[in-house]
Parts: C-alpha cells; sequence; structure tokens
C-alpha cells in the first residue's frame, strides 16, 4: 500500500494555522469546518504574506487587500496594484469582514453612499493625494458600522445638501411609526421579566397539575432569543428573524431538536408571553406574579394611542400587537408543522399594519431587504488622519437610533459607540462631528474650520472632547436637551417615588425600575418640569445710564423653594452692554418678565428678556435595585416635595466632556474670506459654548486672547488679569454683600 500523503490538519473548530506555521506551496485543512488555507506571498519577497482561506466552495477570503487606483478598471479583480478597480465603490463590494481597500494617489469620483461592510478598511497612501469625490451631493458618502476604519484621505466636491455627511451610520430604513420602536424598547427593557413571568406560569399548577419540570434557563433563554427576533422584525418589517427563530429549533435534518417532549409545551409558552409583552408596551402593570426576581419596566413618557386616548390602556396599539402576535404565531407554526410544513415558511407575512417592509410576500432577507442599521456595536468604527473639504458637510454623523441594540442574548458593546483621531473639518457652514439619540463618540483632535456648528450633541448624544480646536464659523460646542420621548434615545424610562421626599432633601426612593439602577450623570425630573433663568438677553441698552441701573425679575410660581432669580448690569458709555446672572432662581413655569431701571439722563430705558433652561436632577449614586426599588442620591437638593405615586423621568442626558479645548475667533462667520479679524471678522464669546434645553457641557478651554475658562464658572483673563464667571460672581457677591450690609450700604 503506498505511503498516504498528509498535509497539516485540525479537527478544532474555528482553528487556522499561523503564516509561521506555514511554508509557502504547503497547504493546512480543518476539516471540522471543511476549509482548506495556505499562504500567500504578494510580493515574492516575504512581504504582505497572509493566510488565505478557502472554504465552503468560494474562492473569497478575508484578510484580502483591495487596490483601487486612477487608472483602474471596475471589471478587474483588484486583488493586486496592477489589476486594480477604478472606484472605492467597486472594491468595497467584493469586501468582506477583514478586507482592506488600498486607495492609491488620486481623484475618486464616487457613486455615493459606499455601504462598508462590518470591519472592513478603506486606508488612503498619502492624505493630500488620495481625494474622494461624492457623485451625489445630498447623500451621505460612507455608511459605516461594526469595526471599520478609514484612514489617510481628502474628501472634496461641491457643497452637501440635505444635511448630507462623510461619514456617517449605516441607517435604518424600511420602518414606518415610532411606535413599533417604542414597543421593541419596552420589549427588550423587560426580557427577563417576560420570559421568567411565562417559566413561572408553565411550571405552575395553574398551567398542569402536577406540574411538570423543564430546563427553566433554556426555556427563558428560548423566550428572550425569540422576542429579540420578534423585536427585529416589527421595527425593520418582513419576517426573517422571526422565521430563523422558529428554523433554529430543527436540526440540519429537518428533526425537532432541543424540544423534543416539549413541543406543544413551548408552543403554550410562547402564546402565554404575549399577553405579557402586550402589556409591557402599553405600560399596564402586569399581575401574574410567576416570580419575584423581575420587576416590570415602564415607560409612562410614551406618547398617547390617539385611538385610545391613553397609553396605559390594555387594548391601544393594535397594530403593534398585531405585528407581535404574527411574528411569535410563525415561530409556533414552525414548531408544530416542521420547516416545510404549514404553513409553508415562504407564505409569512412580511408586511405588518403600520409596518412597511420592502416586499409583499416570501421572506424578507438581508439581501432584499431595506439597511438595517449597525446593530450594537462592540468595536467602535474609527476616522484618523482625514480632511474634510466639502461645505455645508457633516464630518460624522453618529446617530444612535440606527445602532438599536443586537438581536442575540449577551451582546455587549456601546449603543453608537464611534472613534475619530485627527480628522479636520474646513467644511464651511457644516457640522464638525453630530452625536445624537443615545449614540457615544470619542474625539481626539478634531479641528474644525468656519463650522456653523463644532460638535452636536442632542437627544442624549454624548461625547469626549480632548485636544481639540474650533476655530471661526458660527458655534462652537452645542449640546442640546436629553434622551426623552421627543428623541429616539433608547435609554429612558420612568419610576414612582415610593417614599415622600421633602424639599431640600437630597435622597429619592424609587420604584418600579425593574433592573434599572440609576446611574452617575443620568437626567431626571419629577411629575413636571420647572426652569431656571439660564441668561438675561439685552435686546437694547438704552441711553443716559451713569451707574449701573437695577435688575428686577418677576418671581417664579412654581410649588417648593420657589427662589428669585437675581442678576446684576453692567454699562458702558451710557448702556447696558450685560447682565450677569446672580441666581438662577427655581421654580419657574413660565419666562418671567424682566424690568431695567429708568437711566440718570433721558427716557431711553434698556431692555432684556430671559431665557430659561430646565431643570433636571443629576444623580450622583444609586443602590442597586432589589424589588425594582432603588434609593437615589442627587447632585443638589429637591426645590419642592416629591410625594409618594409621582413619576419619577430618566433619561440620558446630552453631553460633551471637554478638556484642553482651543476656541480661534468663534462666532466670526463661516466663509474665510471674511471670517479674519482683519478683514472684518467679529468674535462672539457666548457663541463657544451653548447649552440647550437641559444639554451640558462640562469643559476647559482656552480662546485666541489665551483667556482660560473652567466652564462657565470661573474665566480668567490674560490680558486685565481680571477673573469672572457666574460661580466667581455667586462667590464674591457672598462674600461682599454682607459687608456692606453691615456698613449700612444698600
Amino acid at each position: 500500500m503506498a505511503t498516504p500523503i498528509r498535509i497539516k490538519r485540525s479537527a478544532v473548530a474555528g482553528k487556522r494555522p499561523t503564516t509561521e506555521q506555514l511554508q509557502l506551496g504547503e497547504l493546512a485543512v480543518n476539516f471540522y469546518d471543511g476549509k482548506v488555507f495556505f499562504k500567500q506571498d504578494t510580493n515574492g519577497v516575504g512581504i504582505g504574506t497572509r493566510i488565505v482561506e478557502i472554504g465552503a466552495g468560494s474562492t473569497s477570503f478575508a484578510g484580502k487587500t483591495l487596490y483601487v487606483t486612477s487608472n483602474g478598471d471596475d471589471d478587474n479583480t483588484g486583488l493586486d496594484d496592477k489589476n486594480a478597480k477604478a472606484t472605492i465603490k467597486a472594491a468595497v463590494a467584493l469586501a468582506v469582514p477583514g478586507d482592506t481597500v488600498k486607495v492609491l494617489p488620486g481623484t475618486y469620483v464616487e457613486n455615493n453612499p459606499i455601504n462598508l461592510p462590518d470591519n472592513v478598511s478603506v486606508e488612503g497612501t498619502e492624505l493630500r493625494r488620495c481625494l474622494v469625490q461624492p457623485q451625489n451631493s445630498g447623500e451621505d458618502l460612507f455608511y459605516i458600522s461594526q469595526g471599520n476604519h478609514i484612514t489617510d484621505l481628502s474628501f472634496v466636491g461641491s457643497a452637501s445638501t440635505n444635511g448630507a455627511a462623510v461619514v456617517a451610520y449605516r441607517p435604518l430604513l424600511g420602518t414606518a411609526s415610532d411606535r413599533f420602536f417604542d414597543a421593541a424598547r419596552l420589549i427588550r427593557d423587560n426580557l427577563d421579566f417576560i420570559a421568567q413571568e411565562t417559566v413561572g406560569y408553565i411550571t405552575s399548577t395553574d398551567y398542569k397539575n402536577p406540574a411538570i419540570s423543564i430546563d427553566s434557563t433554556n426555556c427563558a433563554d428560548d423566550i428572550k432569543d425569540v422576542y429579540l427576533a420578534v423585536c427585529h422584525d416589527i421595527t425593520r418589517g418582513g419576517n426573517s428573524k422571526s422565521i430563523g427563530a422558529g428554523k433554529s429549533y430543527f436540526d440540519i435534518s429537518g428533526n425537532l431538536d432541543h424540544i423534543v417532549g416539549f413541543g406543544a409545551t413551548s408552543i403554550d409558552a410562547f402564546n402565554y408571553s404575549i399577553g405579557i409583552a402586550r402589556s409591557c408596551i402599553n405600560n399596564v402593570t402586569w399581575n401574574g406574579g410567576y416570580q419575584t426576581n423581575y420587576r416590570q419596566i415602564k415607560d409612562l413618557s410614551i406618547q398617547a394611542d390617539s385611538a385610545v386616548g391613553s397609553n396605559s390602556d390594555y387594548g391601544s396599539c393594535a397594530n403593534v400587537h398585531s405585528a407581535i402576535t404574527v411574528c411569535v404565531g410563525i415561530v409556533t407554526g414552525i414548531i408544530q408543522n416542521g420547516i416545510d410544513g404549514l404553513p409553508a415558511t415562504t407564505g409569512f407575512t412580511t408586511n405588518y399594519p403600520g409596518n412597511s417592509g420592502a416586499i409583499n410576500s416570501g421572506i424578507l432577507t438581508a439581501s432584499s431587504s431595506p439597511l438595517q442599521g449597525t446593530g450594537i456595536i462592540t468595536k467602535g468604527p474609527y476616522i484618523r488622519n482625514c480632511t474634510n473639504f466639502i461645505p455645508n458637510s457633516i464630518g460624522a454623523k453618529i446617530d444612535g437610533f440606527n445602532s438599536d441594540p443586537g438581536d442575540k442574548l449577551n451582546n455587549i458593546g456601546v449603543q453608537g459607540s464611534f472613534n475619530v483621531d485627527s480628522y479636520t473639518q474646513y467644511n464651511q457652514g457644516g457640522i464638525g462631528v453630530s452625536v445624537t439619540n443615545g449614540a457615544y463618540a470619542q474625539l481626539v483632535s478634531l479641528f474644525t474650520i468656519c463650522d456653523d456648528i463644532a460638535v452636536y450633541t442632542g437627544g442624549g448624544g454624548q461625547c469626549d472632547l480632548t485636544n481639540s480646536n474650533s476655530s471661526f464659523g458660527t458655534k462652537g460646542l452645542v449640546s442640546q436637551g436629553v434622551g426623552d420621548q421627543t428623541s429616539k434615545c433608547i435609554d429612558r424610562y420612568t419610576g414612582s417615588v415610593s417614599a415622600t421626599a421633602a424639599q431640600l432633601q437630597d435622597v429619592v426612593v424609587i420604584s418600579e425600575i425593574g433592573n434599572n439602577r440609576p446611574y452617575s450623570g443620568q437626567g431626571i425630573y419629577f411629575d413636571k418640569i420647572y426652569y431656571e433663568v439660564d441668561k438675561i438677553v439685552v435686546s437694547s441698552g438704552g441711553t443716559g445710564y451713569t451707574a449701573a441701573p437695577t435688575v428686577t425679575i418677576d418671581s417664579p410660581t412654581g410649588p417648593g423653594v420657589a427662589v428669585d432669580s437675581t442678576a446684576v448690569a453692567t454699562i458702558s458709555n451710557g448702556s447696558v452692554t450685560t447682565i450677569d446672572i446672580i441666581s438662577n432662581g427655581t421654580q419657574y413655569t413660565e419666562v418671567p418678565n424682566v424690568v431695567i431701571g429708568s437711566p440718570d439722563v433721558g427716557i431711553n430705558t434698556a431692555t432684556a428678556t430671559a431665557v430659561l433652561r430646565p431643570i433636571y436632577y443629576s444623580v450622583t449614586s444609586a443602590t442597586e435595585t432589589s424589588a425594582g426599588v432603588s434609593t437615589v442620591t442627587l447632585a443638589t437638593n429637591l426645590n419642592n416635595e416629591v410625594s409618594i405615586g409621582t413619576t419619577a423621568y430618566l433619561s440620558r442626558r446630552s453631553l460633551q466632556i471637554v478638556s484642553s479645548h482651543s476656541f480661534q475667533y468663534i462666532g466670526a462667520g463661516n466663509t474665510i474670506e471674511t471670517a479674519y479679524p482683519s478683514r472684518g471678522g467679529v468674535t462672539i464669546q457666548k457663541n463657544e459654548v451653548v447649552k440647550l434645553d437641559g444639554g451640558e457641557v462640562v469643559y476647559t478651554s482656552t480662546d485666541q486672547d489665551g483667556n482660560f475658562r473652567i466652564g462657565d464658572g470661573v474665566n480668567i483673563d490674560q490680558t486685565t488679569g481680571a477673573i469672572t464667571g457666574d460661580v466667581y460672581i455667586r462667590s464674591l457677591f457672598s462674600q461682599v454683600t454682607p459687608f456692606i450690609l453691615a456698613l449700612g450700604g444698600d
């Protein structure tokens, strides 16, 4: 018998050889995975070697480099620079996770958007000579997601329209109303509650007497997996995940597996769970009482169903209920009838009431469906050493709505995570980076020039900004709002105050929050939002003032400690120029009138208008939840008593944490030719940091004159040595006023 020839081999799932383990021309096989490997050397000198994987009849392999050159051809293979593609989009179309698209110097006009597959990189070879121009000015250039890397490219072209971005999260399209997303969010928040209540019922004597014995852990996991699939389908349209969940109960031969002997019980469990899910999405208390480990989570901020007029009515949201019933029915139908039984898997409904699928019949798959977002991010996309020259564009648009949680258990990651290092924005009139709807970004060395807004956070979006610069333009750092019902942020819920909290107390006991432990920095308000005076804007400075006039602000009308806002005026050349807040006041329910004292000479009295900001209490710490209850410590004392049963609204604040930021001539304008001070550009200091509707910016900064600021509290003028700012002024007045009063002054 001839001696058999054996090659390197492995029976370990997922194992592949390294470049050190294989010689050129040598093969390796993983006979567990059914894959063959060899070593490729693209340069013939041991440089650029990689392991090529050939498996499942495919010649495509991960880890390859696809080349793009200005004299390439999109009909080429792209596998080397001699057979390069002509466009980045054509190369990306061949890329699989792990591949790199290498862009050589040239100008590339791309039919955008370019949808990057997960874990695919696009690398230029020289920043200033690798120019990418979008063909469609109203569309984003790159759709990015999990593990993408874009580096050493310059983006050029005509002005963007329609809020188009250079890079944006892969969008979630083909959906209908927010009602389906609210339902999916509440189901995800209550996954454990739904699963454990269902298992508790199935193992109780209410279901069968004597009670049956099942693997409770596996059963609960099955229920959660199915409902994550349901959440996918009701928000994206179609039925692909629900069908996949049903098929998962069968082995490769089409035989029922995993739940053999419990098929009927599993169907009963899923049918029972529909009622629990229905209660959760309508914020109706489920009184099953079959377990005590998990509590129902509610969000009473959801807009009421127009047909019912109540957001706590079991009968509301009929279209959502129908969609959930259909999707769960697909799973139970497959369990009952088999993969090829009735109803056939090719005949399930794809369009539910109020939810638009891409096709009218059959399975809505990834290839036939619209773009389905990024999923949860475990490896944030990374933009490095790039320059954006496209006017009116957004350098990076990071929308957490498009980064919906994943559809498998135990997904660990950050919703909407994104990273920047050395990204220059000379996109006149545009936005440097926008982070919204609960997304999160880490921004290092972000340089913006002539932007309308350098960095924007909204709807609970947050970012860390370090060692960066904002020059010229209209506004610098803008943070707006919280992740409440007006946003698409998923990080929000409500609870109920379970013990009366006295006025001026900083501890509140909150129940009905499930296992959600409130966290440091989280925004919270009770029952109703009250306001404080943020600033006073001088609308007319008046004339004839020889001394600073009095400033009188209407008293607030809210309950509890309704503190008046106080302020002082500053005059220059006989006119009121600014009004500084001494006390912001509390408990305002409407914008107060501001009255400025009469001038010493003449009748031209100055006028001003107050601007309010909502009062959100900030969580400092909270105990672990027990039976859905947590004791929460606030950063500030309560302005009014909070009684038992008061609804507590918890949400994620829009936030920028900024260190070592440089502002240069912010407010001077978005056109570089006229923004220079020598060309008429005028700095507007108040535009450097703008906080709106509860948004927050915590910062240290230096401006073009070397003036140093620690937030709004302390400002140090390098030229005069003067120290100003809200914190400093309040401290000064708190110390000086007693001395004035002691001396009999006014």
